[in-house]
């Protein structure tokens, strides 16, 4: 049995509403023109994983998997914060987010480990953060997302 485990997801087609991942909830404000509201100081720090990464990590399981428990993420960091400033600078908006209160039970550091996905499945994520958000926020833009 293969087991993959993810950093956050995202890309195209992601909803913004409800639990929806920051990187959807943060397009979708600056597209309206509001402001992102950023819960806690906005120093957690995640890694993001864009979604045609994560379907080409299936792809290599499936082939090449032989049994293992995989992370599929970048094995990059980012702050809340500076992922505010990169969604920002793709959406080619100035100002600056809101702050709400911290969320019951949101960790501080979560940062995948690849290296066994990329030894023993031969897979790497292909597509860096900003490179990703610009696809997603074009996207957003030709189907008129993130319209409230």
């Amino acid at each position: 049995m293969v087991i993959l485990r993810y950093g956050n997801v995202y890309g195209p087609r992601q909803p913004a509403v409800g639990e929806a991942g920051v990187i959807a909830r943060f397009l979708a404000a600056l597209a309206d023109g509001r402001r992102p509201v950023i819960h806690g100081d906005g120093r957690q720090i995640r890694d993001f994983v864009y979604v045609a990464d994560v379907v080409a990590a299936h792809q290599r399981a499936m082939v090449r998997g032989e049994g293992g428990i995989y992370n599929i993420g970048t094995g990059r960091a980012i702050s809340i914060r500076g992922l505010y400033r990169l969604a920002r600078a793709v959406a080619g908006v100035e100002g600056e987010p809101d702050y709400g209160p911290p969320r019951p039970g949101d960790i501080r550091r979560m940062v995948l480990d690849v290296q066994r996905a990329q030894a023993e499945l031969g897979w790497m994520p292909q597509v860096a953060l900003p490179e990703g958000l610009a696809r997603t926020w074009a996207w957003m833009r030709e189907r008129g997302k993130g319209r409230a």
